[in-house]
């Protein structure tokens, strides 16, 4: 099958590189996604400048990445450079909550988890942002506390009570609940595959979580399996000192096992490159030989081109 060619625009600090290979890689529990490209023509100043990449197939021109330089290495072919860059969520990922008094941490009271975030972004000077309403309310029995923590990671902690996620589409931060299924009329439809394949399993099934909250605060969901022997549960566990209630305890056990009670069914697929697909897109597959036309999620993306244009999935339904 041809792949087709491509054309592209990738900008170092707003102006316009030639570059012989690049890949973007994105995945939904990654939110720091990766720009790398190879160039004759780069140098440590370029640390820490902005990046932009948009592709083009045709009549399809989108913009794939904005984030910043994070890394110059000269390669083993003469007169070549690789160069690495990251989302703005990296910045999120090197800023730590350190109080100048560890007997005073880094605190908030009564306040919106979307809040919340927003707050700990500032922190990282990260302010394009939009927030899902959540309609929990962190620090109400006492103050939600961060200390020796990376800003990323506290916001981890959120999402993982939560069930949500924190992502960049552009130069936008997102956090909202995005569970790894299909939703949604699907945004394109494939037909044809350089390659695919299909794996279903049990190895991320969980249907039993139990949660720990502050001060013997505990709640647990579960269900049978039908994908696993009788009277067996596989079980996720969630502990944080964010969780003050009994009720928001007991709603995280009832998210959290709506995400994972359910089998790991897998595709991985390679196309012709389609820069228009995104993580967490939902995308109709039609492909005979296995049996297939249903709607999947994007779980990770990786778009490669030098000479031609790939896009390799990781799709979950």
């Amino acid at each position: 099958m041809p792949i087709r060619d491509i054309s592209y625009n990738i900008t170092v600090d707003g102006n316009s590189k030639n570059v012989s290979t690049a890949s973007f890689s994105d995945a939904y529990k990654t939110p720091i996604a990766k720009f790398q490209f190879e160039t004759n023509t780069a140098s440590i100043d370029w640390l820490g400048k902005a990046v932009t990449a948009s592709l083009a197939v045709g009549a399809l021109d989108e913009s794939v990445f904005a984030g910043f330089v994070d890394d110059v290495s000269y390669t083993r072919l003469p007169g070549t450079y690789a160069v690495t860059a990251s989302n703005n969520l990296r910045l999120a990922k090197e800023h730590w909550l350190v109080p100048s008094d560890l007997e005073s941490p880094w605190s908030r009271s009564n306040i919106a988890a979307e809040d919340l975030v927003q707050a700990l972004l500032s922190e990282a000077g990260i302010s394009d942002y939009s927030g899902a309403s959540s309609g929990f309310t962190f620090g109400t029995s006492s103050p939600a506390e961060f200390s020796l923590v990376s800003v990323l990671d506290a916001i981890e902690q959120i999402n993982n009570i939560l069930v949500y996620s924190i992502y960049m589409i552009g130069s936008t931060t997102y956090w909202q609940r995005v569970l790894p299924v299909p939703s949604g009329a699907p945004s394109s439809t494939l037909t044809d595959f350089i390659s695919i394949s299909r794996v279903t399993g049990t190895d991320n099934l969980r249907n039993k979580v139990v949660v720990f909250g502050k001060d013997g605060i505990k709640a647990e969901a579960s269900a049978v399996s039908p994908y696993l022997p009788a009277g067996f549960y596989q079980t996720a566990i969630v502990s944080s000192a964010l969780i003050d209630s009994q009720s928001m305890a007991q709603q995280s056990a009832d998210y959290n096992l709506i995400l994972y009670n359910k089998l790991t069914e897998q595709l991985k697929v390679d196309i012709e490159g389609d820069p228009r697909i995104n993580v967490r897109d939902t995308v109709r597959i039609t492909y005979s030989p296995l049996s297939i036309d249903e709607d999947w999620f994007v779980y990770s993306l990786q778009h490669s081109f030098d000479d031609t244009f790939t896009t390799s999935m990781v799709l979950r339904k």
